[in-house]
């Protein structure tokens, strides 16, 4: 047999298929990263779930504090009006 009976590999078709698996791994190992790392949170999560208690307990006070304690500035119109009189220049 001569190697002309044999069908030849066309340079596209090699091209193609070379392209396809770079897609699939440049694809799929971002997704294997992403699982990994979720896998390793979870894990870490586990042990300092104390932690993890206290540190929203801390955050949840810390958000009532400043929505309901502490005290906003008085805010003032366009033209300046709640202003003290001590406060506003001459040319007013």
């Amino acid at each position: 047999m001569s190697d002309q009976s044999l069908p030849r590999k066309s340079f596209k078709k090699r091209l193609a298929w070379l392209v396809g698996f770079a897609c699939l791994v440049c694809c799929t190992l971002p997704l294997i990263a992403i699982a990994m790392g979720s896998t390793a949170l979870v894990a870490f999560a586990v042990h300092l779930e104390r932690a993890g208690i206290a540190i929203g307990a801390i955050g949840a006070i810390l958000f009532l504090y400043i929505l309901f304690v502490r005290r906003k500035g008085a805010s003032c119109s366009v033209n300046c009006g709640c202003r003290p009189e001590s406060t506003r220049g001459k040319n007013e």
